[in-house]
């Protein structure tokens, strides 16, 4: 099995908010993420990861 992590794409913001939305992972999250999470928090999230300087804690 071949397994590799590569950045974020505006394209996973439907399967983050997806996966936010499941209790089972909401629950293990830290505090203050939003409930329902929607698809504009998604690409606020990974737009804001994407616009990070390099090395930061978002990227």
């Amino acid at each position: 099995m071949d397994i590799s992590i590569r950045g974020w794409k505006i394209e996973d913001a439907e399967q983050l908010k997806n996966a936010i939305n499941n209790k089972n992972v909401l629950d293990n999250l830290r505090d203050g993420i939003p409930y329902p999470y929607t698809i504009e928090n998604a690409q606020e999230f990974i737009n804001r990861t994407l616009c990070a300087p390099k090395n930061s804690i978002y990227s």
